[in-house]
């Protein structure tokens, strides 16, 4: 068993998911931030918010990523379900996401001065494309995740677990 990977990075494992959590969390936390004072009713404020946040997604993928590797290398089926969980919840956030920013741009483009509109025209396309390539980022990642936890070894019942304790002498 010492020859196996998983035993090999298994002093890692706390370090790893630390990792991770740096990743996804820091760059969330800056983001919370700088939204504030919230006013939800502002269509300008909303757009400017998903904006910032698309501009902050790359540093948490690569967060999202690590933790379902280390948590698939590391066979911690625990965590690879409540990752799951995670990025089932993100991938809703992100399709709601990818179909309400273009609605709250279109209202924000129009306070707009003509001379400003084409940088944000410009924000708006990196916006999308960044929202978009996120949600097809965390479908693909629930998926992968979804095909590992398949091949989830079964808990043994009670029966098993008693055949496999049963000592057998010749």
């Amino acid at each position: 068993m010492a020859d196996q990977p998983t035993s090999r990075l298994e002093g890692m494992k706390g370090a790893l998911y630390c990792l991770a959590a740096l990743l996804i969390g820091i760059p969330l936390l800056d983001w919370g931030r700088g939204i504030f004072p919230s006013a939800f009713g502002n269509s300008t404020w909303r757009f400017a918010v998903t904006q910032i946040l698309a501009n902050y997604l790359v540093t948490p993928a690569v967060g999202l990523a690590l933790a379902v590797g280390t948590a698939k290398s590391m066979e911690d089926w625990g965590v690879l379900r409540g990752l799951r969980w995670l990025l089932r919840v993100a991938t809703t956030l992100f399709a709601v996401l990818v179909l309400l920013f273009p609605f709250d741009a279109l209202q924000a483009r129009r306070v707009m001065q003509p001379p400003a509109r084409a940088v944000f025209n410009t924000g708006m396309a990196t916006g999308i494309i960044h929202l978009i390539m996120m949600l097809l980022f965390v479908v693909l990642l629930t998926r992968a995740t979804s095909r590992m936890l398949r091949h989830e070894p079964k808990a043994p019942t009670g029966a098993e677990e008693a055949k496999q304790k049963l000592v057998v002498r010749p």
